[in-house]
């Protein structure tokens, strides 16, 4: 039986898939207001091509897999 396989920080998509590049691109810009936070976020999102999320998702089952096999321990990336 697996426990807890789904609290592991390390299979949160948005940390290896989605936090990753928005930091890359945020790298370095400074914002006047939250507004102009908002603004940038929703840029970046809307000209994410479909395939950002569809690679994300797809390699959601082979990180699961490794977890599995590690009978939970750390995944590499």
């Amino acid at each position: 039986m697996i426990t807890n396989v789904g609290s592991k920080q390390d299979l949160a998509p948005s940390d290896f898939h989605l936090f990753g590049p928005l930091k890359r691109h945020l790298g370095g810009m400074a914002f006047e207001t939250e507004d102009d936070v908002i603004s940038e976020l929703r840029n970046w999102f809307d000209n994410l091509d479909v395939d950002f999320f569809r690679v994300g998702i797809n390699s959601l089952l082979s990180r699961w897999q490794k977890c599995i096999d590690l009978h939970g321990d750390d995944v590499e990336k």
